[in-house]
């Protein structure tokens, strides 16, 4: 039996709950047959080994190339685990974090000089979970525990310093995993108990038992100024192009390419809808070579037009939006929000105007769209 192997990555800024988090999804997922491999942070390594970043100039280049070779070498030994078909690869910190301390322009230098790119290792993983620092929401909880790991210096002994140091770099790290096709924020609104269990929870979700759920809302909003948009701190644009496939009645197969310029990862995506849900639905999705999606476009559906658009992607109080621009609408977008929890509540932003929700209308599901681009903006 092939093993199924997903891979998370589990990030944020610090204090955020990660060191908690990792054994607690380990001890809930052994109920259910599946083995966790967690592996170690990378910069932490380094730091305890008493190398610090600024030691040397090509500390940030080293840490990517190792964060790689350690990545692939857990992943090897995973792949030869006997009597385990169902394993989890947790990362303490993903590759992306990197761009925290570097910056787009250097992360993106150093990705190319080993063979890849900032977009395919930000999808390197099947999900990425940011774990919001307390130093943002929780300030009391920050200043209490802030001094549990000796690999962490912000801030050092002046409080308002650390807080606001820590603040900034939680909100870095986050900025740095906007555009995943799975972003999920955890905040502290609840005590720690709480955020550990919406932690579980949605690595449960995402891994599926015993399916995997995708739980999304969508809108429609008028037009809104792109320009500001891009200018809202992290955001991404990005262009689509999505192809359904010939598939069995109730299913929904599509294979989407995604990125910009010549940089584009693929992937393919297998939807089922969900009994008395309009918001939850069953989705099994995997990456694919450019190979592989080229070959799976000779069984489009030809009932079906291939749909392309352009998405700006941005984090707005620890929630991840997607505004997708179509070029067959001018006054209107569709904005999608992916949920941890069904009666999670929703902070829009300043610069997006709703028209009303559209999740539960089937005129506006994508596939509807590639029917035909029917007039649906309403008076």
């Amino acid at each position: 039996m092939e093993k199924r192997i997903v891979h998370i990555a589990l990030t944020g800024g610090p204090v955020g709950g990660k060191s908690s988090g990792a054994p607690m999804i380990r001890e809930h997922l052994m109920t259910h047959d599946w083995r966790t491999v967690i592996v170690p942070e990378t910069v932490t390594m380094f730091i305890n080994a008493g190398i610090m970043p600024w030691d040397s100039p090509v500390f940030q280049p080293q840490v990517l190339r190792t964060q790689l070779d350690h990545e692939a070498a857990f992943l090897r030994l995973a792949q030869t685990l006997i009597g385990n078909d169902k394993i989890l690869m947790l990362y303490d910190r993903g590759i992306c974090d990197n761009i925290a301390y570097t910056g787009e322009e250097d992360f993106e230098k150093n990705a190319r000089s080993l063979g890849t790119s900032t977009i395919a290792l930000r999808n390197h993983y099947d999900a990425v979970i940011h774990l919001t620092s307390p130093a943002v929401d929780a300030i009391e909880v920050f200043l209490k525990h802030r001094g549990n790991n000796s690999a962490r210096w912000e801030g050092k002994d002046d409080d308002a310093k650390a807080v606001r140091d820590t603040a900034q770099l939680d909100a870095k790290t986050a900025a740095a995993w906007v555009g995943h096709d799975h972003l999920i924020t955890i905040d502290n609104s609840t005590d720690f108990e709480g955020k550990m269990r919406r932690v579980v929870n949605a690595v449960a979700n995402i891994i599926g038992e015993p399916e995997i759920y995708e739980i999304e809302r969508k809108f429609l909003i008028e037009m809104p100024d792109l320009t500001a948009l891009l200018r809202l701190p992290g955001c991404h644009r990005e262009e689509i192009t999505q192809t359904y496939l010939l598939s069995s009645p109730g299913d929904e197969e599509r294979v989407r390419k995604r990125g910009r310029g010549y940089d584009f990862v693929y992937t393919r995506t297998l939807k089922r809808d969900v009994p008395d849900s309009t918001r939850k639905r069953i989705q099994h999705e995997k990456s694919i070579s450019a190979p592989e999606y080229l070959e799976a476009l000779a069984s489009a559906n030809p009932k079906l037009m291939t749909i392309k658009k352009d998405r700006y992607c941005f984090l707005h109080n620890n929630q991840h939006f997607e505004v997708d621009i179509y070029p067959f609408w001018d006054t209107h977008a569709i904005l999608e929000l992916e949920l941890h929890d069904e009666r999670q509540t929703i902070d829009f932003p300043p610069q997006l105007q709703v028209v009303f929700e559209v999740t539960d209308d089937p005129r506006f599901k994508t596939r509807a769209l590639a029917q035909s681009i029917p007039n649906l903006i309403p008076c």
